[in-house]
Formats: structure tokens, sequence, C-alpha cells
């Protein structure tokens, strides 16, 4: 109750402050405000300098649209959602829109600038979260900003039954809060040194949550309408969205870069591999075996090792938790491949795990994670699949191993392999969870006399 009741007085007394916003008479009419301008002369400047202006940030806007097809950042999707609504806000507001689009209905504006403030508010609440990381590093404040979230998209429903000037009013005043919270948020999180690696971004977009800030308070009558009052959120909204967009595609240039560079330096180390004697051959080995163990894989059979498959299983994991999407786990044994070793010898049991790891890579999903987990036992991660389809491609791989003919000089070696299977469709499971149910369910899979799949509900937590 309580909280309740300070909550309601957070944004009552915006309201009181925004009494006498009115709809936003937009950058012309603020300025003829100004003493000695001579409006004619003024109003030529004025439409050459917004014509220039909107054409920069439609410019921008395009140049980030780019960059997000070549990165596909989804939180910078938000954030060019966010200065896409924010950039027809402004041309609402400067009056373009009702000239050129409605000029029959002058009123259509006191619906479209209150729903464009409610909503750039919505979308950069979102990118906030995502920006600061909230989810993973303050549980209370990300649910607050939830609450803000939907705040402003609830507030919406307030347009049509509202007069003009009140449902103005009202959402003016709420995203006055919503914005003060964000850009209080933002320098918590920056001056904590909780998100360091964004440090930057963080500088820039405190710097534009302070000039909305202004905006809202020289609209309400509160700060005088001055050049710089006028200027400072339509200057930092170029700036930062340029800043900010020029990072994202170094940032993804910078990576590029590293991947070619390590490619090209395999592909070197491989080429220098057979150039050398057998000593030299043997020490290029090492390094061939330690640079595979750096990149995450396994060295006998070129799929991932332990180490990576548990950090890019875990990372899809995340992700499938935040898009809603099921995922299920298979762990696999080869049968008695200890005595494979022993009767044939370890080179015949190498040669068996690549030929099995081969023929598993060639028919499994492309976007499955196969990965050995050690010796003879492997684990395959199965992102965006029913317990069905999990179940089905399970058999379908151990049929395919049960009909592999291993070929030596001297021998040809039949193997089996024994499956277990476990789908999480409530997406609360962590790995180690699936990993402990697949378990279970392939020692039941060797109970049964093994050469067989066997499936299981991820267990509760």
């Amino acid at each position: 109750m309580k909280y309740s009741f300070l909550f309601i007085l957070l944004i009552s007394l915006p309201v009181l402050l925004f009494s006498n916003f009115a709809n936003p008479s937009g950058f012309l009419i603020g300025l003829e405000s100004l003493p000695g301008l001579d409006t004619k002369s003024y109003l030529v400047a004025w439409i050459a300098g917004n014509a220039f202006y909107y054409g920069a940030m439609f410019f921008l806007l395009l140049y980030g649209w780019l960059i997000y097809s070549f990165s596909q950042h989804k939180s910078f999707r938000y954030y060019l959602y966010f200065h896409t609504v924010a950039v027809l806000l402004l041309l609402d507001m400067d009056g373009w829109l009702q000239k050129f689009i409605w000029s029959d209905s002058p009123s259509l504006s006191s619906l479209t600038t209150p729903l464009g403030i409610a909503l750039s508010m919505f979308l950069m609440t979102l990118f906030t979260r995502r920006l600061l990381a909230t989810k993973e590093i303050s549980k209370p404040l990300d649910r607050v900003l939830i609450l803000f979230s939907i705040l402003n998209i609830g507030s919406m429903l307030i347009i049509p039954f509202a007069s003009g000037n009140m449902s103005i009013l009202s959402i003016a005043a709420l995203a006055f809060v919503t914005s003060f919270f964000l850009l209080l948020s933002t320098l918590y999180i920056l001056f904590s040194g909780k998100n360091l690696s964004k440090k930057s971004h963080l500088l820039v977009w405190s710097a534009l949550l302070i000039a909305i800030e202004i905006e809202y308070l020289r609209s309400a009558g509160i700060l005088p309408a001055n050049l710089f009052t006028l200027l400072i959120l339509k200057a930092t909204l170029f700036l930062e969205l340029l800043i900010i967009s020029t990072s994202v595609l170094l940032h993804r240039c910078y990576r590029l870069k590293k991947e070619g560079e390590n490619i090209e330096a395999y592909k070197k180390l491989s080429e220098d591999k057979h150039s050398k004697n057998e000593r030299e051959k043997q020490q290029l080995q090492q390094r061939h075996d330690l640079l595979n163990k750096l990149a995450g894989i396994d060295g006998l059979t070129g799929i991932y090792n332990r180490r990576e498959f548990f950090n890019i299983s875990e990372s899809k994991i995340y992700g499938a938790k935040n898009t809603m999407t099921p995922y299920a786990l298979m762990m696999l044994d080869l049968d008695h491949f200890k005595n494979v070793n022993d009767t044939y010898g370890h080179d015949a049991g190498d040669l068996v795990l690549k030929e099995v790891t081969k023929a598993i890579s060639e028919h499994k999903r492309p976007d499955d994670i196969f990965g050995r987990i050690g010796g003879e036992e492997f684990a395959i991660f199965m992102p965006g699949i029913s317990a069905e389809e999990a179940e089905a491609l399970a058999d379908k791989l151990c049929h395919l191993v049960g009909e592999l003919k291993i070929e030596t000089e001297t021998h040809s070696i039949p193997i089996t392999v024994s499956i277990g299977v476990t789908s999480d469709m409530s997406h609360k499971s962590t790995l180690s969870e699936l990993m402990k149910s697949s378990d279970i369910a392939l020692y039941e899979a060797k109970e049964k006399g093994r050469d067989c799949v066997v499936t299981v509900e991820a267990l509760s937590r």
C-alpha cells in the first residue's frame, strides 16, 4: 500500500508540473517567440534547416537499418525502432505531417502526438532494458522497467477517450517520469561499474535522456525557450544515432577481421605441418591440438569439445527461453567400445570415433550442436525441435550408426550406439538438468540391451 501511494505521487507531481503542457507548438512557433527575430527571414531559415536536418536523419536511419541487416543485432533493432518513431514524432510536432499528409484533418495531431510519445517511450524502455542488461544485473530494476513499458503502451488506450490536451498532458507526464527513471537507471549502471563493456554507449544514451528531459521541461514552460533548449534534443538525437550506429558497424567489422585472421592462421599452420620433418611435424601437431582445444574443437573428431559444447548450448538455451521456442538434448554412447579397443587396437578405436562422428555430422540438422563429451560419449543439443521430432532424429541416427561397417586393413568392425533423449517444452530446464535427464534415459537404453533409443521428460525443478 505504501509503495502504491509513492508511485501515484511520483506520477501526480509531473502532471501538476505539466498542467501548462498543450499540444507541442513545434520548433517554428517556439523560435518565433524569441525576441529580436524577423519572422519572414526566420521562416526561410527554419524550413531550410529542417529540410537539412530531417534529410540527414532519414539518411542516418537508412544507414542504421543497413548496419542492422549486416549485423542482425537484436538490441540494435529495438534501438532503430525507437529512432524511427522519434523522427516521425518530431515531424508531427514540427507540423510537417499535418502540412503534407493530413492537412484536411488538423485535429488528427491531437491523436498522433500522444500516440508517438507513448510508443517512443515504450520502445526506449525496451532498448534500455537490453542496453543495461537488467535481467542479468538487477532483477528488481528490471521489473520496474517492465512496469514502465506496460504503463506507456497501456497509456495509448486513453487517447481515443480523452480530450486532446488531456491525453497529451497525461502521456507527457508519464513519459517525463519514465525518461527520468531511465536516466537514473543508466547512470546507476554506468557508475556502479556493472556493465563496463558498454561504457561509451551508456554515456551517449545518458546524454540523449538528459536532452529528452530538457525538451519536456521546455514544452511545459518550466525551462525558457532559447536556442539551446530548442536545439538540444534534435542535435543529441542526431549525434548519438550516428555514434552508436557507427560503433555497432565497427564492432562487427572487427569481429569479422579477427575471424578471418584466425582462419588464415589455421590454414598457415596446416600448410607448415606438411613441410616439416617428422620431429617438427610432431611439434606442429601439438600446437595444432592446442589451437583446436583453444578454439573449442576436439582434435580427433573435428566436432565441438566438452567445454565449447557447454558454452554454445547454454547460450542457445538462453536464447530459446527468451523466444519461447522448444529444445531437446540427446546423449549418445558407443556400445562395447572398450572391446573395440581391446580387440582391434586403439588406432581402430580412433577410426571408429571418426567415422561415427562423420556420419552423425552429415545427418544431423544444420543448427544442432554436436559435441564429444568424453571418450566414446557424445551429446547433441537440438534447438527449435519438438519431443516427437527429437525422438525421430535419435531413431534415425541410431539406425544409421548400426548400419556402419568400419573397415580397417584386416577387419570390418561393427558398431552400435545407445541414445537417451530428453526435451523441454516448458523452457525452464537448464543444460545441467537436461544432461541429467538424458543420462537417465541413456542408462535405461543400456539396460534394455543397447542399440536403442529411450526418451524421458526433463527433470522438474
